[in-house]
Parts: C-alpha cells; structure tokens; sequence
C-alpha cells in the first residue's frame, strides 16, 4: 500500500478501500461476491466470497504480523470482523483486539461505515437456473406462458431478449406470453432468450415447442395433452439442468480392458450379434444418453433405452422414415416412456409405440430389430470375444453409478400415466409380444427361474424362452428349416444355463436361438418382433388392450 498521513490505503478491484490505521482495524466495504484475489502483499490468491459462509484467513499483510480476518455474510447484509496484531514497539494497550463491524446494505438500501463506489464482481455473467413452458403443446394462435430463472451473483440488473424462430411476443421481462402462429408451418417452434447484466455478459437457453397445425387433436396419433414436457431445455450457461445427450458410434472395447471396468456381473446389457460383429450396450451407458446412434453389420441403427419404463429397444434408422436419421432425447415423455426426436424432420416418436406421434412423419412406425438384453455375466458367457461400449465417451460422467437404482426398485412412478391397469403391481416387470396387433404380456415372476413355453399371439405360434438369474428372456418363431417343431428344454453347465431341443431333429439352440449342435447346427431361429421388457404400469398404458399371461397358454 502506499502512505497517506496517518492511514494506509488498498484498493481492492471491483469492491471498494481497505483503510488501515496502524496498529488500530481494518475496515473494508464489501460488495455482493467480492473476490479478495489482490490486496497488495495480503489477501493474493484467495477464492471468491460467497454469500453464505464462515471463513477464517491467516495472512501475512500491511504491518509484516500474522494477522486473523474472520467475515460472517447473511443474504443481503455483509458483517466483517478484524483483529490485528500490533508492532512490537506499540503500548500494551495496542495489545487489545479492535472488533469492526461493518454493514453494508445490497443494492437499493442505504450503507452504513466507509462509503465505497458500486461495483459489480469481476467476470460474474448471468446464470439461467429454470426454462418452463405452459401449456407444453400449442395449437395454432394460442398463447404460452414461457418463464425463464436466472440469477446473477453480483446483483446486477438482468435484461431479457426473447426471440423465436415464428409467431410472436407479449410483455416483457422474465415471464412473456408467445402467440403460435396462426397457419403453422412447421411441427417445432424454438422459443430463446438471452439473459444479459449489459456488463459482464449473458447466458442463453431455448425450448421447442410442438404446434398443432389445427385447432383439433388430430395432428398427434395420441392426445397431444398426454406427451408432456419433463426434460431440461438444450442451453448453453446452464446451471442445475443437466442434458441427456445421445450418444454417436461411441468407442467399443474388450471385456478385460480398463475402459470397461466400469461394468459389474449384474450390469444389464442390450447384446446384438452378426457374425464375429459381438457387441454389448449396458444400461449403466444408456441410463445417461438414452439413445446410441450406431452403426453395425452396415445397418444404420439406434439402441435405445429408456430408465423410467426399464424399456429396451432397438431400431432401423432407414427403414420406414428416409435415409439415416439422427435420434436424440425430446424431453418429451408420453405415459412417463421416452419421447425421441429425429433431427432430420423434428419429429416427435414414441419409443415404445415405435410411432411418430407429432410432426412430419406423423403416424409412420418405426422398424425395430432384434437385440437380448441380459446381465453383463451372462453375455460375455455366450460370447466371450464381445465387444462393449467404453467409458471413455466424451462425457464427464460416472458410469458406475446406478442413479435409477432405489427408482426400480420403489413404486415412485416419475411421470403421468394416464391409464392405469391393476392387474399386476406397477413396477412389476413383463416381457411384451405384439403379432398382426394384438398385444400379450409375460409377467417376469410368472415364468419362474427358467423354462421355454410355446404360445400363440395373434394367430402365430412362438416360443418364449427365460432365464431369470441372468434377466433374460426373448421370443422365437419355432420355425426351422425343417418345419415347425415343438422344443424341450435341455439343462446345461456349459457357457448357456440350458438349450433348446427341437423334436424335429434333436438339433441344439442356445439362448440367443443359434444351433450349436446337431444336424441343424449353423442355423438360427427368427427373433420375434416387436418384442421387449418393460415396467407394467407402462406396458399395459402404452397398449391397454393387452392380454396378460398368467400361468397356462393363452390364458389372460
């Protein structure tokens, strides 16, 4: 500091004076969030202040003494108070301890103690916590109500510039009102704003938001009301809103490398098989992008699975909507299951429907294809030269961790389901078949450790085989190149808990429907399609025609 008669003067950037009588107090105005980062020799390299906290420092400043600065902040008050050890040559009395309380009042309200000048914290940009939408569907010239949540640390005055990609605005400030056009043109509207303190800078964030193209439901394949917005908006300069982005042809590795060490026994995986092409998606990856954006034995495809529903499924990105489409997660969901858009057309599809429920593709389905979802263990058992998706995807994400662990396991439902079947307990887990559009459930625990069952859906015949220590259990067409056959189950204590045998040829199937023995051996059963595991309560909302099984073939 420099000499001024009696007192020492620090300026602290972007604060205010820190005034030093020797050997009598420190007084220091405080701003919101001041950053004691330089006073002079002192308080160099210390963190930024928060407004809630109790932080003693030590250091070494104006008088060459250990000195002791404690500060207590309350929300809108700042107190400091000071003890300063005395220079050897001063009186006893120097000896006592000075205690300075100094208040100063936030923006707006008066200041008592040492009048500093108003200034903001240096590089405090806006942060936008919160970006809603109500209602989360419009129909053409209807308002919405969009509200934006952002704070600024150093109490700055915020300005907000809304804009959007069609129709207009009313009113101003963080809530606005945004009139859909009145002959739409498009499915998606992008409604932004742009939160700024006209100094230090700003943060953005957008929503998009479906338009009907009528004032009549007619432009979604299910009531538009029910496909309900619960996911956070893509942003940038967000806090608190985490995305959930899919993920694109990610790094496949080895069973023993260290980039799949993040996987244990029980890990569930969804396993596809080509030739010597083996590989393996675990939950753990697709409980935090939801969607991989992959392509395997040269067929664009996207493994998808979405936590809320426990449901697995797996789809052609060519077939039945245009040349490789690009999935990603909506942060749409209908009866609480994943909402999908394709970044192509902005099309809103239902995972478990398979179906275009909104937009340009409108009511067109998606081809799915077979896949076995399994425990880790299990799989790596039938095919032990897999191949898995690495940790190493880009994202600063901890893998290992089940965040939908206690979910599974409570009978907490995240989302509305808006139609309920209390046939079986909500959580408990089917596998669903759907044949010529009829639709069968196959309860988990009805089935029992293992065993096949040959059954009829929608006038075709299938055979349902399960394990359940491993979570396994897929459909067959019990077609072989010799004809229909009937199959027994064979036990084993080779790498597949038990085979398959039909009657036709004694020929051996494993778990994955390859015959490993026998005079059939190289053939494959067809996979059944569409097939897949899910919670009840989603299952029997999604398609609540269902027929459920219960102990006996064709029973309901």
């Amino acid at each position: 500091g420099r000499k001024h008669g009696r007192q020492f003067f620090l300026r602290v950037p972007g604060s205010g004076i820190l005034r030093a009588k020797p050997q009598r107090y420190v007084a220091l105005a405080l701003w919101p969030n001041t950053p004691f980062s330089q006073v002079s020799r002192g308080l160099s390299a210390f963190r930024k202040m928060r407004l809630f906290g109790h932080i003693p420092l030590s250091w070494r400043g104006l008088f060459g003494k250990v000195r002791r600065i404690k500060w207590m902040i309350r929300p809108g008050i700042f107190v400091l108070k000071s003890m300063i050890s005395p220079l050897k040559h001063r009186s006893p009395r120097c000896l006592l301890a000075w205690w300075l309380a100094l208040i100063v009042w936030l923006p707006g309200c008066h200041s008592t103690g040492i009048d500093a000048p108003r200034e903001s914290t240096r590089g405090s940009k806006p942060k936008i916590t919160g970006f809603f939408a109500l209602p989360t569907v419009a129909v053409p010239g209807s308002e919405v109500q969009v509200t934006v949540q952002a704070q600024d640390d150093d109490g700055d005055p915020l300005h907000y510039l809304w804009k959007a990609s069609g129709g207009t605005f009313s009113g101003s400030g963080p809530t606005v009102t945004w009139h859909a056009p009145v002959q739409p043109q498009d499915s998606l509207y992008r409604v932004a704003v742009q939160v700024s303190d006209q100094k230090d800078g700003s943060a953005s964030a957008f929503l998009d938001l479906p338009v009907d193209f009528s004032d009549s439901q007619e432009n979604c394949s299910v009531p538009c009301d029910q496909i309900i917005r619960v996911g956070p908006p893509r942003c940038e300069d967000c806090i608190g809103m985490p995305s959930i982005p899919a993920l694109f042809s990610p790094e496949f590795v080895a069973a023993d490398d260290p980039g799949a060490a993040y996987l244990t026994d029980e890990t569930p995986v969804i396993g596809l098989v080509s030739g010597q092409d083996i590989r393996a998606y675990p939950v753990l990856i697709l409980n935090r992008h939801e969607i991989v954006n992959d392509v395997f034995a040269g067929r664009r495809i996207a493994v998808t699975y979405c936590p809320f529903t426990a449901s697995p499924l797996i789809f052609d990105r060519d077939e039945g909507v245009g040349t490789g489409m690009d999935f990603g997660v909506s942060g749409f969901l209908y009866n609480a299951n994943l909402v999908m858009y394709d970044l192509q057309g902005q099309t809103l599809w239902s995972q478990m429907r398979f179906e275009a429920v909104k937009g340009r593709f409108l009511a067109r389905k998606l081809t799915t294809l077979p896949g076995f979802f399994m425990q880790w263990n299990l799989w790596k058992k039938l095919f032990p030269t897999t191949r898995v998706i690495s940790s190493a995807t880009g994202h600063n994400k901890n893998y290992a961790y089940d965040e939908y662990a206690g979910y599974n396991t409570s009978p907490y439902i995240w989302a509305p389901v808006h139609h309920k079947d209390h046939r079986l307990p909500p959580k408990a887990r089917v596998f669903g078949v759907i044949l010529e559009g009829e639709q069968k459930a196959y309860p988990w625990d009805a089935l029992g450790e293992m065993g096949i069952l040959q059954d009829r859906v929608g006038g075709q015949s299938i055979l349902i085989a399960w394990y359940s220590p491993g979570r396994f259990v897929t459909a067959f067409f019990p077609k072989t190149s010799k004809g229909e056959a009937r199959f027994s189950l064979v036990r084993s204590e080779a790498a597949s808990p038990f085979y398959l045998q039909d009657d036709l040829t004694g020929t051996l199937w494993d778990l994955t429907g390859r015959a490993v023995d026998g005079p059939l051996k190289g053939e494959s059963l067809t996979v059944v399609q569409p097939a897949y595991s899910a919670f009840w309560f989603a299952w029997s909302a999604i398609w609540p025609d269902t027929r459920l099984y219960s102990g006996g073939a064709g029973s309901d």
